[in-house]
């Protein structure tokens, strides 16, 4: 697996998941790609936001946020990959690099999950429309991973799995995060490796449209590579803690 380290800008991380120099071996043609951002609370919501990951097990209070770009990016043989890292909010110590693969599905058994007020929703007269959603699981043939290389979990590895039994697989659209009405993703996992979860742990995120290219390109050349790095670092991208 490849690591994504923290020291990495988010910039350079974009410009590999994008061109594919970190992406798939199948080179599937990517289709769209989001920028992930913490999915805040808004009134519409009937619970706390402001988080990235949700791991009530691993911090007081549960919430991650992003420490780099974090991208989130769709193929057109239906996978799709999410990729970057995390801190606790409040202990800069607790940090993980994720990798996620996810393979699309239908909506689960349990129908989209509503968690913002009723009145959000088209049938009671509000803008939210869950059947214009889209919907992931987890990778059947893909780990997905969270894994450290310093801080309090420095050589730990976590591998994630849907919590809710495909009740609730992975949701994409407006009003999807649970948070806002903003385009967005939210889904429910639990987690086993170093550390085991007895609850379930979230991810609620708001997606920002990114401009995907118009040619494909599974397989760039090492000059091609070395030219996207090189003008993505000189964005500056990274975010600060």
């Amino acid at each position: 697996m490849v690591v994504l380290k923290r020291l990495m800008t988010g910039g350079i991380m974009t410009a590999a998941l994008v061109l594919g120099a970190v992406g798939q071996a199948d080179a599937a043609n990517l289709i769209r790609s989001w920028e992930a951002v913490e999915a805040d609370r808004s009134g519409e919501s009937k619970y706390g936001g402001g988080h990235a990951f949700w791991l009530p097990e691993l911090v007081s209070g549960g919430k991650f946020v992003f420490d780099s770009e974090a991208i989130f990016n769709e193929y057109d043989d239906g996978t799709a990959r999410f990729a970057g890292s995390i801190v606790a909010a409040n202990d800069a110590e607790k940090q993980w690099d994720f990798d996620l693969w996810f393979e699309s599905s239908s909506e689960g058994f349990g129908g989209p999950k509503k968690e913002l007020h009723s009145n959000a929703y088209v049938e009671n007269g509000g803008t939210i429309d869950t059947d214009t959603w889209s919907y992931y699981n987890f990778s059947s043939t893909k780990d997905s991973l969270l894994t450290a290389d310093e801080g309090t979990y420095a050589g730990q590895s976590l591998s994630l799995a849907d919590f809710t039994n495909g009740r609730y697989p992975a949701q994409i659209g407006l009003g999807a995060s649970g948070k806002n009405l903003e385009m967005g993703l939210s889904t429910w996992f639990s987690y086993e490796g170093d550390q085991s979860s007895t609850r379930h742990a979230d991810i609620n995120v708001n997606l920002i449209a990114q401009t995907v290219p118009p040619v494909a390109v599974p397989e760039p050349s090492m000059s091609l590579i070395s030219l996207a790095l090189a003008g993505a670092a000189a964005k500056g991208l990274k975010r600060k803690k």
